[in-house]
């Protein structure tokens, strides 16, 4: 009975006397961890390894961690500083900082920098050339240290305004070619160096041909350059060309400049160019198709077939043209030559026929108009001056000048022209072309929206040939006296 009593009074104390301690022992542990601060451990979150922030950026150290509570704090997400490489585990959302928007790179180039958009990239060996869209500055990238260089040379706005937008021209033997502003510019990557500068201003310059050692481009769609990648030059030939009918190497340039007649056909100038110098070779029509073998190009042009020899510059014709298609060089077709200081002619008034010319005056220039069906050379005769143009029929041409057919032309009297009359000859013997007469004539032409009598000057010259004369005459300008141009008509035909 006893020992009952006994078991029954110590069996509490004990109990009592664990639990006292367990709750020692759980008060030390709780202590212990007001001291350190409570952080739960990350679930489900990969350990980020980052670049070091760059300077002035912040970076974490002690004096950020939260005050210590009793309620556990999650581990606060670490928001990365974008570097040029930056390396984030693919669990962690980083939110970089907000940067300027890039051109797409489709040629897999390395990523470009924030400090530039891409408007062309051209890829080369160690180097790539960039425009840069914000600044409008060529950039050279270095492909190993992955540097950038400002060149200095800046490319026109021109290029964000057309539909060719190519500022860099080509990569080629170890060079980048650019058109910067006013210039075209090489460079190896390290250092550029300017080939020419052309004196009008920005141009805008589109890459046509290249060839082992050259490269063609044209200037503003009008004129041709070429970039010489040997020694260094550029070569410019002026005035329209077509880019059609272009054949380029290392050695040769041939090329063609394409006009119209007024309401009438196409012709061709064909050119050999070399060393800045173009040789014009001859006029044909239109070019329907071409090719080259070795030296030799082959052109055919309404159905009639042409050689260019390339080693000799000629231009060989399947026929012989009329010795008036011959005087300034040789014409194959319908066509127009322009500016002229002179009329040559071929005098067949004289028994050996020669070649003659009326030499204009400065005032004046002439162009050539060349009928292969009618196998006729016509000038006509423009002043120079814009105020005397205003006083001329709406044409603006003051006088003309040929050897006519009679049975073709339309003419009164099988001598004058249409709708004139005559008010009195002026003069009859000896011209420097034959035995001729001028007339004073006068005939009605539109003008200020009114018919106007115009007073013309008119000479006219027979040949021995049978309805073949020749025919010069000069407009009076409206509200000026003759005596001038009678004067003129006269020294034209060497008339003392």
């Amino acid at each position: 009975m006893r020992r009952n009593l006994l078991l029954a009074i110590l069996t509490p104390c004990i109990l009592a006397c664990i639990l006292i301690v367990l709750i020692i022992l759980d008060n030390r542990d709780s202590s212990k961890d007001k001291e350190k601060g409570a952080y739960a451990e990350p679930t489900g979150i990969a350990e980020s390894t980052l670049s070091p922030s760059p300077s002035g950026s912040p970076v974490s150290t002690p004096d950020d961690t939260p005050e210590p509570t009793s309620v556990p704090t999650p581990v606060p997400t670490p928001v990365p500083t974008p570097t040029s490489k930056p390396t984030i585990s693919p669990q962690s959302t980083p939110t970089p900082a907000p940067e300027a928007d890039r051109e797409e790179n489709t040629d897999q180039t390395p990523p470009a920098p924030e400090t530039y958009e891409a408007f062309q990239i051209q890829e080369g060996n160690d180097y790539n050339l960039v425009c840069d869209s914000i600044s409008r500055s060529f950039l050279v990238i270095d492909k190993k240290e992955d540097l950038i260089r400002d060149t200095s040379f800046k490319y026109s706005p021109k290029y964000e305004q057309t539909e060719y937008p190519n500022p860099i021209i080509c990569f080629k033997n170890g060079y980048f070619v650019f058109a910067a502003q006013n210039q075209i510019v090489i460079s190896d990557g390290k250092t550029e160096t300017v080939l020419k500068t052309f004196d009008d201003g920005d141009v805008y310059i589109t890459p046509l041909l290249e060839s082992d050692n050259r490269i063609l481009v044209g200037i503003e769609l009008v004129d041709l350059a070429v970039i010489d990648l040997s020694s260094l030059k550029v070569e410019i030939y002026k005035g329209h060309y077509r880019s059609e009918f272009i054949t380029f190497t290392d050695d040769y340039l041939c090329f063609s400049k394409r006009n119209r007649i007024p309401a009438g056909p196409y012709f061709n100038y064909l050119y050999s160019a070399k060393d800045g110098n173009a040789l014009l070779l001859g006029v044909i029509g239109e070019i329907d198709e071409h090719v080259t073998d070795n030296y030799t190009v082959y052109i055919n042009s309404n159905e009639k077939l042409y050689q260019i020899n390339l080693a000799t510059n000629e231009l060989i014709s399947p026929f012989q043209p009329a010795r008036e298609f011959s005087l300034y060089f040789p014409v194959y077709s319908d066509s127009v030559i322009h500016g002229l200081s002179d009329m040559r002619f071929v005098n067949y008034n004289e028994s050996d026929e020669p070649i003659q010319a009326i030499i204009l005056p400065d005032l004046l220039e002439a162009e050539c108009y060349y009928n292969t069906y009618y196998n006729m050379a016509l000038y006509s005769i423009y002043p120079k001056d814009e105020e005397i143009k205003k006083s001329l029929p709406p044409t603006g041409i003051i006088g003309r000048f040929g050897l006519i057919d009679v049975s073709v032309f339309p003419l009164e009297q099988s001598k004058f022209p249409v709708h004139s009359s005559v008010k009195e000859k002026l003069y009859s013997g000896a011209t420097s072309i034959g035995e001729g007469e001028i007339f004073l004539l006068e005939k009605y032409e539109d003008y200020n929206n009114e018919s106007i009598p115009f007073e013309i000057i008119y000479a006219w010259i027979p040949t021995e040939r049978e309805n073949r004369a020749y025919q010069l005459y000069i407009y009076v300008p409206y509200g000026e006296e003759k005596t001038a141009y009678v004067d003129l008509v006269r020294q034209l035909l060497g008339i003392g």
